[in-house]
């Protein structure tokens, strides 16, 4: 029987390049398909996670670090106001030495100190004595605030802990519903791309011999490599090894 005529090198050139532009074309159309599955949202992190934690313990951690924010602030602003009590103590004791000191050299001369002199060392000792009273008020105000910190501390640390173990159930649950949903994006993806390959590889044992081969081909590698994607994207390694 006489061999089928192979045309000009040029035209077989021609066909190779058109068909593998055309399983690239395909391999697009393909992947844009699929591409619209995999869109499909799946489940949301933070939807999950103020389920498991819930708003009221959110609100309650929120308020109690808003309170020992109030308080650290308070405990900052006496403690300023302690250094500038200490500085007006300071200065009213300096004036009150000065003042018996003068009032110590007038006695030895025999001289009675002045009124004004008398008068400025009751206002100095009047003033030390009040800044003294304002400073230990400060001190318990500082103290009692110490100890409202320290409750609110293990509050939090209570609430914190409490939050942080529903993160991790969270986090759980979040993970077996997202495989849940991969395994789900995996199935819908090769009900469309596996009788897609079906199709192809029937083509190819049908029409392996005549002139729309290189179409065929095309069909069957573009499905085969998206096949091949899908398995490899959602499939464990080892898994896919094996079906490969």
């Amino acid at each position: 029987h006489m061999n089928k005529k192979s045309g000009p090198i040029s035209h077989r050139i021609m066909i190779y390049f058109f068909s593998a532009v055309l399983t690239l074309l395909l391999i697009w159309s393909i992947d844009y398909l699929l591409s619209d599955i995999g869109n499909i949202p799946g489940p949301s992190r933070k939807e999950i996670e103020m389920r498991f934690v819930g708003n009221d313990l959110i609100k309650e951690q929120k308020n109690l670090k808003s309170e020992k924010k109030k308080i650290t602030t308070q405990i900052k602003n006496q403690t300023e106001n302690q250094k500038l009590l200490k500085i007006g103590m300071s200065g009213s004791k300096d004036t009150m030495n000065q003042l018996l000191e003068l009032h110590r050299l007038a006695l030895e001369k025999n001289v009675r100190p002045t009124l004004d002199q008398q008068n400025a060392l009751a206002e100095s000792q009047t003033l030390y004595l009040s800044n003294q009273k304002e400073f230990q008020t400060a001190n318990a105000q500082i103290s009692n605030l110490t100890k409202q910190q320290q409750d609110l501390e293990q509050q939090i640390n209570l609430i914190n802990q409490q939050v942080t173990e529903r993160l991790t159930q969270s986090e759980t649950e979040f993970n077996n519903l997202l495989q849940a949903h991969r395994w789900k994006m995996a199935g819908l993806k090769l009900l469309v791309i596996l009788p897609l390959l079906v199709g192809s590889t029937w083509l190819v044992i049908k029409k392996r011999k005549s002139d729309f081969s290189p179409l065929v081909f095309s069909f069957l590698i573009a499905t085969f490599f998206e096949t091949g994607t899908v398995m490899h994207q959602y499939f464990p390694a080892k898994f896919f090894r094996y079906i490969v």
